[in-house]
């Protein structure tokens, strides 16, 4: 369709929208907060406006007062998570931590904090989507790149080498990940600090390797 027919049909929707739809109080982060707890509670395939817009209360006059379209939507909700899940967790540990092992306990622990469950089941829609969908695919693959970086930012401060910094930086994201799955059916209980610590201390440890060769059989 091209561009000015678009332009012109989503000026149409607009003018129609009542003017006191044009004035109600919800934002455009009102309606992304609102598509991320659906996203939470369903996945993408079942993400529809009208289901929104009851969930709000409003019409559909409100929502294309602040969106185009559904895709619109889904690209702002995208890019919200992609903020979220990774420059604002960066600001927010340097804040609350001074030292690499203190920012790693953090980040390691946001899994399981109290709105860990909603922020996961969002990503889990977000990787679904992101199998069907290339933009989706590649704000995933950007967020994960993200989160590898700065893990290995903070190895690389930590003072290990680059290559080593790396091959941390991928442990440390693959147990963070894991266990965004794994708690979900395996608890435990009163030992998750002692768990975020001997995962640090893991990770920052020192390599030991093993003299000799490994017989063949």
């Amino acid at each position: 369709m091209p561009r000015a027919l678009k332009k012109s049909q989503a000026a149409v929707r607009r003018s129609e929208a009542p003017t006191a739809r044009r004035l109600n109080t919800l934002s455009a982060n009102d309606w992304i907060t609102a598509a991320e707890d659906l996203l939470a509670e369903d996945n993408i395939d079942s993400f529809e406006i009208p289901n929104l817009c009851r969930r709000l209360g409003v019409t559909k006059g409100s929502f294309y007062w602040h969106f185009n379209g559904r895709r619109e939507l889904l690209v702002a909700i995208l890019n919200d998570w992609r903020k979220r899940m990774t420059m604002d967790v960066a600001v927010r540990a340097s804040r609350l931590a001074a030292t690499v092992p203190e920012v790693l306990r953090y980040v390691l622990g946001l899994i399981r904090k109290p709105r860990a469950n909603r922020n996961s089941a969002i990503e889990k829609s977000m990787r679904e989507w992101a199998k069907k969908d290339s933009f989706a695919h590649s704000a995933v693959a950007e967020v994960d790149q993200i989160r590898l970086a700065y893990f290995e930012q903070l190895f690389r401060k930590y003072g290990f080498s680059e290559e080593e910094a790396n091959l941390r930086a991928y442990a440390a994201y693959a147990a963070m990940m894991g266990d965004s799955i794994l708690k979900e059916t395996i608890d435990l209980k009163d030992s998750q600090t002692e768990y975020i610590d001997l995962v640090v201390e893991l990770l920052i440890g020192e390599r030991k390797k093993v003299a000799g060769k490994i017989e063949q059989r």
